[in-house]
């Protein structure tokens, strides 16, 4: 029997095992990132302990199997006064051993509940690989639609990526 999962906002105690599991995101799956390793490795603790202290415009949200983190993504709220209406999820990612278990949904669902909750926000955008089928076919469960698709958005290992860009409107 598997033990169960919480799915919470992380907290300043947070913040070691924010870098850690970010570290072997980044480490396991290059092509679905933005940022590198090269990049973050070089990241202090403070750069994590910002990011793991939610305020009302951002937060990171773990998924905590045993008293582990195991998943994570981020949303954020975009910041210019024209812009406000929007936000971004970013930096998704389960731990392979714990992948096919719904946790990526579930972290996605409470990431769409707390960009609910900021003041204005009524449309979410993400990216995705566009040959990430698997991810693309979730975030379409999740109500997001493809409105473009940006060629060579990303140089991984000298391979350019293409992604494809997403957004869905708060219900």
């Amino acid at each position: 029997m598997s033990s169960p999962t919480q799915i919470r906002l992380l907290a300043a105690p947070d913040t070691s095992a924010l870098r850690d599991l970010r570290l072997t995101a980044l480490t396991e799956a290059p092509r679905a990132f933005g940022s590198s390793l090269e990049e973050e490795e070089l990241l202090g603790l403070d750069h994590f302990l910002r990011l793991a202290e939610a305020d009302e415009k951002s937060a990171v949200l773990g998924a905590f199997t045993q008293g582990r983190m195991v998943g994570m993504t981020c949303i954020s709220q975009y910041g210019k006064l024209k812009a406000r209406h929007k936000a971004v999820i970013w930096g998704v990612y389960v731990n392979p051993e714990h992948r096919g278990r719904g946790l990526a949904r579930q972290l996605l669902e409470a990431a769409l509940a707390r960009a609910a909750s900021m003041p204005g926000v009524r449309r979410v955008h993400l990216t995705a690989a566009a040959d990430n089928a698997a991810a693309i076919a979730l975030y379409t469960t999740l109500g997001f639609v493809q409105y473009g698709r940006e060629p060579e958005s990303l140089c991984v290992g000298g391979e350019l990526i293409d992604e494809v860009l997403m957004s869905c409107v708060l219900r």
